[in-house]
């Protein structure tokens, strides 16, 4: 008996053993397997709020955001996006404002005055681009300028004269360009594509300094002539002649858009006394642009609908004053080249 009872603890024992053994197995398998099996969360969009726009002036504005979060993945890219419709995208004008989650600022440029537009702040990461909510503000009016030369609105519908706003320099019509209704905002002037048809106003005198901004909306109908001019200010001759001074932006034989100013220094066109610069796009017929040249102290800058075209690099840097008396404003379609005025065909609306 006691033989049998010995048997009968060991067995007891080595069960209870090895009910342990794969109890720990089977838990120490459960855990693994719970490990193995962990599915990891899957990046997305990145979150991001819109910042309320401030510091608007007639052709710009401030602006920002916050990435709130990355949404698993580091943000690449981030910044504003506007446009002229609802809930623009990265497809249209944006800044670039540095990387990763917080807040940041940003600066919209070249804008057009009096116009509303329409802002959403971005961040991009692996899986693509978020958005923020969209505001909306509205630019300031060239009424509201100060050091305002001229603003045409050609809205009349008739008569000889575009009325300058400012009260300063109002244009006569030169071989009857012709009143038109609708243009992009209000009327328009058609110069035509027959004749040499233009706005112009002599003894014209600018002010002594070298910042000069000039903005029009132009709509090209023919793109034969090799120099489409649009607005500009002159001493009476042209860059061209010897000691001529000017300031103008016109479109090329490519129909881009260039910005020129040339000060009374200067021997002839092509000199280093010329400073010049070309925009990468060019303007495609029949459709409106808004144009804008902005010359400041040596530098040229080109805005094509409110985005900057800097594709090529400005040629010279020209800091003199430009100092014209009794000169000319000349605006439309008069262009001089090898003692020839030749035309475009168009409309132009400032």
């Amino acid at each position: 008996m006691k033989y049998v009872n010995l048997f009968q603890k060991a067995t007891r024992f080595f069960d209870l053993t090895l009910t342990l053994i794969v109890t720990l197995l089977s838990l120490i398998t459960l855990i693994g397997c719970g490990e193995d099996d962990e599915t990891p969360i899957p990046p997305k969009l990145p979150e991001v709020s819109t910042a309320a726009i401030s510091n608007i002036t007639k052709t710009s504005a401030g602006g920002g955001g916050n990435v709130v979060s990355d949404g698993g993945a580091e943000i690449v890219a981030r910044g504003v996006c506007w446009g002229l419709t609802e809930n623009p995208d990265i497809t249209n004008s944006k800044t670039s404002d540095g990387i990763g989650v917080g807040s940041f600022n940003s600066v919209i440029e070249g804008l057009a005055h009096n116009t509303t537009y329409f802002v959403r702040a971005y961040a991009t990461n692996s899986v693509g681009t978020g958005y923020g909510p969209q505001v909306s503000f509205t630019t300031d009016d060239l009424s509201l300028l100060d050091d305002l030369i001229s603003y045409w609105t050609l809205d009349q519908t008739a008569g000889n004269t575009a009325t300058d706003a400012a009260g300063n320099w109002s244009l006569n019509l030169v071989n009857s360009p012709t009143w038109f209704t609708p243009g992009k905002k209000g009327n328009a002037v058609d110069f035509g594509t027959e004749s040499i048809r233009y706005l112009e106003k002599t003894g014209f005198y600018t002010p002594n300094k070298n910042t000069y901004s000039l903005a029009a909306w132009v709509y090209l109908e023919d793109e034969s002539a090799d120099l489409k001019y649009i607005m500009g200010m002159n001493s009476g001759g042209y860059a061209e002649n010897a000691g001529a001074a000017e300031v103008k932006i016109y479109l090329d034989a490519e129909n881009k858009l260039a910005a020129m100013y040339f000060t009374n220094d200067g021997v002839n066109h092509g000199t280093e006394s010329v400073m010049l610069r070309t925009s990468g796009a060019s303007l495609l017929l029949n459709t409106w642009y808004h144009v804008v040249g902005v010359i400041d102290d040596g530098t040229v800058q080109l805005y094509i609908n409110g985005q900057i075209d800097n594709s090529n690099e400005t040629e010279n840097s020209v800091k003199t004053n430009l100092y014209i008396t009794n000169g000319r404003i000349t605006v439309g379609n008069a262009r001089y080249t090898n003692k020839h005025i030749l035309l475009h065909g168009g409309g132009a609306e400032n």
